[in-house]
């Protein structure tokens, strides 16, 4: 079995204020909220080992399960509306998976302490993440999402992602891009991750991803992150309506 997790971030868009109240975007915060098994199920067949003759319902193969999650940072609720056609696949899966009308976020709803509460289940208060840019007193530093230093840094990241999880549990994982996902976070980090660099391409992240899906089965992953924030730099805060770009 296999789930694809497709989160559409717009609580940067919340704070703009550009088309509609504050507490609308906060409440239609990851709109789509996709887990679309008959996708990844075909990506899974693609990349399983040829057979000449079918599968047994009952081998191995057929029991492993695999689950990606995607963010779609700054992707808002309304741009299937506001741009129909637009992304074809992404409105299929809301039309053929399951979605939620509405999602909260943590506060503050910006994109790390966000993202680091996904994989922790945890609020910011409790993970430590409580800004993309702060200063810790404790630890008399500043934390910056574009330091190189702080986000390689297991001290600023409390809680246990759930690749830290997987990992402890015998399970293989990989993240290209992720918040938190570059730090040794209680000693542990995915078997298979990428360094951020927003020069990459989305097609070039994407194809990562179906690499590690071709992997063969001993070292193909379970559990993959893929984070796509060009969005976000596009719309989020300070930058144009959607209905400009």
């Amino acid at each position: 079995r296999s789930a694809l997790w497709v989160f559409c971030d717009c609580a940067d868009m919340a704070r703009s204020g550009t088309e509609k109240p504050f507490i609308l975007f906060l409440s239609l915060f990851f709109a789509i909220f996709a887990c679309v098994a008959i996708v990844v199920l075909a990506v899974a067949a693609q990349t399983s080992p040829s057979s000449s003759s079918p599968s047994s319902p009952t081998s191995s193969e057929d029991k492993e399960e695999y689950t990606i999650l995607v963010s779609l940072d700054g992707f808002r609720h309304d741009y299937f509306d506001i741009h129909p056609g637009k992304a074809p696949t992404l409105e299929s899966f809301r039309r053929d998976g399951v979605y939620a009308d509405r999602m909260v976020p943590i506060f503050p709803s910006k994109t790390f302490p966000n993202h680091w509460s996904i994989v922790t289940g945890l609020n910011a208060e409790s993970h430590g993440i409580v800004a993309n840019s702060f200063y810790d007193p404790v630890f008399d530093e500043e934390f910056h999402l574009w330091s190189t230093r702080a986000v390689r840094n297991a001290s600023w990241w409390g809680g246990e992602p759930i690749w830290a999880a997987a990992e402890k549990s015998g399970l293989t994982t990989a993240c290209y891009y992720w918040p938190g996902s570059e730090a040794p976070v209680g000693g542990v980090r995915p078997t298979y991750y990428k360094a951020f660099d927003g020069s990459v391409p989305l097609s070039t992240r994407v194809d990562g991803v179906l690499n590690w899906l071709a992997l063969n089965k001993t070292a193909r992953p379970s559990f993959v992150t893929l984070y796509m924030e060009s969005v976000d730099h596009q719309v989020g805060t300070g930058n144009p309506p959607p209905a400009l770009t």
